[in-house]
């Protein structure tokens, strides 16, 4: 496990002299920055998977007047302070960082199936080696080499099965599965 103590040691190796409440209100906000910018970032997640039909539609539900996903940013607020609750910000931290390289390579892997849909127009290709070299590192940086605590698999391990508990329901309570339209992704919907 990293000292927490790690970015005041360099700052005080560098010899330059830094005040304590300085640097801890420094990194207080990077902290909360990288809380909001997650929370933004899962809730317009949510937002688009309930515009694909592969969460409860609930979730797309816009504030008339910010035009923000009410629904989804209560969700996410929501599952973020049962987290912080169930351990410390660095276990969430850890989690949260490993949920993301654990889920990168379905995404990295994508870039080389969508090579075979036919455009009108030039785009750019990435070299093969690329996608898949990230597709591994992520992998790896998901893995128990990295040296991360069991808490966090748990963690982790709860949040898919909860995901996969809800979207069971869903097709459950729909009765179908959803028809997904990729020429339409990323257009806004007759609601929004």
């Amino acid at each position: 496990m990293v000292s927490t103590a790690t970015p005041v040691a360099v700052v005080e190796s560098s010899g330059v002299s830094f005040p304590p409440k300085v640097f801890a209100a420094i990194a207080l906000l990077a902290v909360a920055n990288t809380a909001l910018i997650n929370l933004i970032m899962a809730s317009r997640l949510l937002y688009g998977m309930a515009r694909q039909d592969l969460v409860p539609r609930v979730l797309a539900r816009i504030n008339s007047t910010r035009k923000t996903p009410y629904v989804a940013i209560l969700l996410t607020l929501a599952i973020a302070a049962v987290l912080v609750s169930t351990g410390s910000l660095t276990g969430l931290a850890d989690t949260t960082s490993c949920c993301c390289c654990a889920s990168s390579p379905s995404s990295t892997s994508r870039v080389l199936v969508l090579r075979r849909d036919r455009v009108g127009h030039d785009r750019f290709r990435a070299p093969t080696i690329l996608p898949a070299i990230g597709a591994v590192a992520s992998l790896v940086l998901a893995s128990p080499v990295t040296g991360r605590e069991g808490s966090v698999y748990l963690r982790a391990a709860i949040l898919l099965a909860i995901g996969v508990v809800l979207w069971v329901v869903d097709r459950v309570v729909r009765g179908r599965a959803p028809e997904i339209d990729e020429a339409h992704i990323g257009e806004p919907s007759a609601e929004a």
